[in-house]
């Protein structure tokens, strides 16, 4: 669903020369949220183009026609920088289970909330003397882990990318440019500057709880079923000098996320079914089992191994006798294919292994167990580079089938000892009928008349 307005007047309160929200969720039938691996389980983003907030201007309504706030107290835009435009991406996605480090943790999946914000230039006080502008440098990240393993839910903040000397943020007023880099806020409880007129910045706080103050901490279950946090980019207090009544506080880059998942965390199957083409054999007949793994996710299915393991009753013999691809290991009970793949979205991949029956098998049933695994590689593309969403998939299944049926030997006893074979089950049946038809005639004669 995509929303648009502009522009969106609303002198002296705020301006907007355009706004734009964008909202999307993925759900499935048979396995739920499972269908959407590799995708995002919820997405949302929005804009907004050169906004202005709280007109401090006391020119009367009517006497400007311009829809703009004259000297707006918070204003997105800048001539130099030449950017207008803010933008807020929020999506829920499953990953590996990792810890705060990025240390693998578990086989299944997290779920993870995030939200990545690029803020245009912000000035405030704009056409007065005391104007200042703070440049945001890159995407900034807040993101919620929840893994479902007990200590090891987490919550990380900071910009999108890092290096050994990030800036970050610029202050700039017109005699002065502070420039301020990853390295100088992060890793403490941030920065705050007091020394603008009217103003205190407060920049790099750490993440707290949503709802809560700023000395509060991120919410996170101590089991690892849930994590959440709120933080701003900016908290920008206004001096009591500043004349704006009960004004105080402006938050710029504000971000919530909390994510929630069942302990243990989030399991996906990987489709997999097997098949014979002869349900029924003989010794010395040959039959063909196919494995097919599936792929119904929205990653790509890398690294795909087959293990296909072989039994059957006492007495029933065979050997394998060919394998389409070529597997990498081969016995008469267990038939191995690695690196199979990639195996693309909606797509599958099968395998066959061709095996003889032994001439002097005996009847019985074959048992077949196909295990299959997989990497499900990739995620959302703004995921990809610092969170692990590579995750393994593991199915399975079973086919008792064939059935071996063998011609058997009868002794000449045993033959005597069945009721309905020979001269005496003959005999038998016949008495069986005549005594019958005696008891009929007896119930017409006693009668006098048919009963």
């Amino acid at each position: 669903m995509v929303d648009e307005l502009g522009p969106v007047p609303g002198d002296p309160l705020a301006y907007a020369s355009l706004l734009r929200g964008e909202a999307a969720a993925i759900w499935g039938d048979n396995n739920g949220a499972c269908l959407s691996l590799g995708d995002d389980l919820s997405y949302g983003k929005g804009l907004g183009a050169e906004v202005h907030v709280i007109d401090t201007d006391a020119t009367p309504d009517g006497e400007d026609e311009s829809p703009e706030l004259e000297a707006p107290l918070v204003a997105t835009q800048h001539e130099d920088p030449e950017r207008e435009v803010s933008t807020s991406m929020s999506h829920t996605f499953f990953a590996a289970q990792t810890d705060a480090e990025g240390a693998l943790v578990g086989d299944a999946f997290a779920v993870v909330a995030e939200t990545r914000q690029t803020i245009a230039p912000v000035t405030l006080f704009a056409g007065t003397e005391n104007a200042f502008t703070i440049e945001f440098l890159g995407e900034w990240v807040l993101r919620a882990v929840a893994t479902g393993i007990p200590g090891t839910a987490n919550v990380h903040y900071g910009p999108g990318e890092v290096s050994p000397e990030t800036p970050i943020l610029r202050v700039i007023t017109d005699t002065v440019e502070t420039l301020l880099t990853f390295q100088d806020l992060f890793g403490g409880e941030g920065l705050v500057i007091d020394a603008l007129p009217l103003v205190s910045i407060a920049i790099g706080e750490d993440p707290r709880a949503i709802d809560g103050d700023v000395d509060s901490t991120p919410t996170i279950a101590a089991d690892g079923t849930s994590a959440s946090a709120a933080v701003d980019v900016v908290r920008i207090q206004l001096l009591s000098d500043a004349g704006l009544g009960e004004v105080a506080e402006i938050r710029v880059g504000h971000m919530e996320v909390s994510a929630q998942v069942p302990a243990g965390g989030i399991t996906c199957d990987l489709p997999v079914t097997k098949s014979v083409d002869e349900p029924i054999v003989s010794p010395g007949d040959t039959f063909t089992y196919t494995v097919t793994v599936s792929n119904p996710y929205q990653c790509v299915l890398n690294d795909v191994m087959i293990v296909d393991t072989i039994e059957a009753d006492a007495g029933v013999t065979w050997t394998v006798t060919d394998t389409d691809p070529e597997a990498a290991s081969v016995s008469d009970t267990e038939i191995v294919w690695e690196g199979l793949g990639p195996i693309p979205p909606g797509e599958s991949l099968s395998v066959t292994a061709t095996v003889d029956v032994g001439d002097d098998s005996a009847a019985g049933r074959f048992l077949d167990e196909a295990t299959a695994t997989a990497v499900c590689s990739g995620g959302p593309v703004e995921a990809r580079t610092d969170v692990v969403t590579d995750v393994n998939l593991t199915g399975q299944t079973e086919l008792p089938a064939p059935t071996v049926t063998a011609d058997t030997a009868v002794e000449e006893d045993e033959v005597v000892a069945m009721p309905r074979t020979g001269a005496a089950g003959v005999l038998a049946l016949a008495g069986v009928a005549l005594l019958g038809v005696s008891f009929g005639l007896r119930r017409t004669t006693r009668g006098g008349h048919p009963s």
